[in-house]
């Protein structure tokens, strides 16, 4: 210290009085009055917290990302999504239309529409080609309408062929048709009355 002033060793010295902590507390004036450790010379002896913190968060995203698989989704894909209600923990469905950049809308079998995040998404293989309801029941409604617009002609001569609004239908001969079946008619039954004589008990008659 020898070149130096008389106010800059008192500073000096007064600095390292401040930072020493007492044996009694266990830490120093300086912390206790100002909350803080004071850097100096001393402290960088001690790694800082702050700087080991980031280092091991940089670690394990290095170490997560090496293994890690990003996860793409399009409209028509069959999902998994994640159920916050009561139920089942995943639910099934197809995903409708993309919503933002990492969200979409899933139709669900029940006719309901979830918007979920992609992590709580998971892609589901189609076992037996199943689809929502909705979707199903307007296919369903397509195929029968098809059905009806495709006549049927008929393949035996034993039978009549009767139009009806374009189609054939084949009825073969002598069959009774269901306007002239003939059912038993069974007369009215009115309601049973049983006609047992009701006595009242001994303790009420006189």
């Amino acid at each position: 210290m020898s070149g130096h002033t008389l106010e800059t060793k008192l500073s000096r010295f007064l600095f390292q009085y401040r930072i020493t902590p007492y044996t009694t507390t266990g830490i120093s004036p300086a912390e206790m009055l100002m909350g803080g450790k004071p850097k100096s010379h001393l402290a960088l002896l001690h790694p800082d917290v702050g700087v080991r913190v980031v280092r091991s968060l940089e670690e394990q995203k290095e170490r997560r990302d090496r293994h890690a698989k990003e996860r793409f989704f399009k409209p028509g894909d069959c999902v998994f999504i994640k159920n916050f209600s009561q139920g089942p923990p995943q639910l099934p469905g197809i995903i409708c239309h993309q919503t933002g950049p990492v969200s979409f809308m899933v139709d669900l079998c029940d006719g309901r529409q979830i918007r979920r995040h992609q992590d709580h998404l998971r892609v589901r293989h189609r076992a037996g080609g199943e689809r929502p309801q909705s979707v199903a029941h307007k296919d369903s409604v397509d195929s029968s309408t098809a059905d009806w617009e495709v006549p049927v002609a008929p393949q035996h001569n034993d039978g009549l062929s009767v139009p009806t609004d374009g189609l054939f239908v084949t009825q073969p001969v002598g069959s009774p048709s269901p306007a002239q079946s003939t059912q038993p008619v069974c007369p009215p039954v009115g309601p049973r009355r049983s006609k047992r004589q009701h006595k009242p008990p001994d303790r009420l008659t006189c």
